[in-house]
């Protein structure tokens, strides 16, 4: 099994002042930073021949992937679900199939596993009024200037952030 391959170790209690943070939404303090230092080769490589990448495209992407991933996991009391841009939602895909490290990426950066929920009749009826566009302005105020990923139509599927023994579909 591939283990979370990470440049800083989080040590639980510890507080880094010295980088942007945001509380999850269990209340643990999380830097940005953190989570963007998280790496994980053998993903960046399966989404760079999935999705007919280069290999800096592929690296930038899956780094734009792990900024959705920190604004699901800081903002998710705060909001309805987000819909993620089109090529951060393949990515998002590529990651969901490494189970475990995904499962292990999600509970250790968040304290809780972040779902990704399919368009189902009963979701697209609950999330009728709530605009595709949300995490765009909150990627903007966290992230500053975004990549070309950020600027593509959001995906037809929206996210939940909820501990994995709750509703998954918001």
């Amino acid at each position: 099994m591939q283990t979370m391959q990470q440049k800083s170790k989080i040590v639980p209690g510890q507080v880094d002042n010295s980088v942007a943070e945001h509380q999850t939404t269990t209340g643990r303090v999380l830097s940005k930073e953190r989570v963007l230092d998280y790496e994980f080769p053998d993903l960046v490589d399966r989404i760079q021949k999935e999705m007919g990448l280069s290999v800096d495209n592929a690296h930038a992407l899956f780094k734009d992937m792990l900024a959705f991933l920190y604004i699901c996991g800081t903002h998710q009391s705060k909001r309805d679900p987000f819909y993620p841009p089109l090529n951060i939602d393949e990515a998002w895909h590529v990651f969901l199939l490494f189970t475990r490290e995904y499962d292990a990426f999600c509970r250790y950066h968040f304290g809780a596993f972040i779902h990704h929920s399919p368009v189902t009749p009963t979701n697209r009826a609950r999330h009728k009024d709530t605009p595709k566009n949300l995490v765009f302005p909150i990627a903007r105020e966290i992230f500053g200037e975004l990549s070309d990923n950020w600027k593509i139509e959001a995906a037809d599927c929206p996210q939940s952030c909820c501990p994995s023994y709750d509703d998954p579909h918001g």
